[in-house]
């Protein structure tokens, strides 16, 4: 922040000013106020995760930076990663690999090259099984900014977003969010702000590292204990909760995946009398209708074998007239 003197001393003069990571609009008020005082020619770059703050300071132009392309991407992660811009070769399949899960966000290129460097191919393939259920918390952290500063309705929906729907119509998700009380058209529109969400062609999208940092919110208090967390995704951890004698009391989002799941018959007595369930998905990650001959003879089995046992019991009910139902 400038001093009385500083200030006076820049006033009507052409300036450059760079304000970076700016989240709060009190600080583009202090530092620029309704940029009168800037002389003819100056020019100010604001970057932020939050374009509503740009809309509202009414810059002249709006840039969103985007992810970089595979060719960028490969270049920056082998200059952290090998200290050169190619990668040593027997380390070509896995750096590609690392690469597709950075999704061209260079944060984590740089992060996961730094960590890779000088480290032999095991540990590689170490880090990148680790990375399947486990962020690397450096990225982790910083992403985690952006949802520290989100209200409670805008946390429920980015979770709900990243765990029970995919890349599906903004209308139809709308519809069930707002059945929870959601709020949605607000809500989505406060995401797509903070750059958590994309909105495109009216579908709404998310970086998958950002649907991991989520996935990781809503695990980090029970890690070990799908039962307890809020929302179940990950045919693993189903199975592993439906198989418990605890109950679900904090489940409030099931997604059931049947060509993933070992088991189509659940006890009952997870399904207590306090479940929170709110949203129910039951499908299939693969159609036996539209893919078979293309799938293999034992997967189709599973999947209709789990549709035809996919049975809770007669005396089954619907914990509230709340829970929304998709199929």
């Amino acid at each position: 922040m400038l001093d009385g003197d500083q200030g006076t001393s820049m006033m009507n003069k052409r300036v450059f000013i760079v304000l970076d990571d700016v989240d709060h609009l009190e600080q583009l008020e202090c530092l620029l106020g309704n940029g009168g005082w800037l002389g003819e020619g100056s020019r100010v770059i604001i970057t932020t995760r939050n374009k509503h703050l740009l809309t509202i300071q009414g810059v002249d132009d709006m840039y969103e930076v985007p992810e970089l392309n595979c060719g960028e991407a490969e270049e920056l992660f082998n200059l952290y990663a090998f200290q050169q811009n190619v990668p040593k070769f027997n380390f070509i399949n896995l750096s590609h690999r690392m690469i597709y899960y950075c999704q061209g966000l260079p944060l984590a290129l740089k992060v996961l090259g730094s960590l890779l460097f000088n480290k032999t191919i095991p540990q590689w393939k170490s880090e990148l099984h680790k990375l399947e259920r486990e962020p690397e918390m450096e990225i982790h952290n910083v992403l985690k900014r952006s949802y520290d500063g989100l209200g409670r309705t805008e946390k429920n929906i980015l979770l709900d977003v990243a765990c029970f729907f995919g890349d599906e119509d903004k209308d139809f998700v709308s519809r069930i969010l707002d059945g929870c009380n959601f709020h949605a058209e607000i809500g989505l529109k406060n995401l797509n702000d903070m750059c958590l969400i994309t909105i495109r062609y009216n579908k709404i999208h998310m970086h998958d590292l950002i649907r991991q940092m989520a996935w990781e919110i809503v695990r980090e208090d029970y890690p070990h204990k799908p039962n307890k967390w809020s929302r179940l995704w990950d045919p693993r951890d189903i199975d592993s909760a439906l198989t418990t004698y605890k109950g679900l009391h904090r489940v409030e989002t099931l997604s059931l995946d049947l060509s993933k799941l070992k088991r189509g018959r659940f006890n009952l007595n997870v399904f207590a009398k306090k479940i929170k369930l709110r949203l129910l998905k039951v499908h299939s990650g693969v159609s036996p209708f539209f893919h078979y001959g293309r799938i293999a003879n034992k997967d189709y089995d599973a999947i209709i074998g789990n549709a035809s046992k996919m049975k809770l019991g007669l005396d089954f009910e619907f914990p509230s007239y709340e829970l929304r139902e998709q199929g």
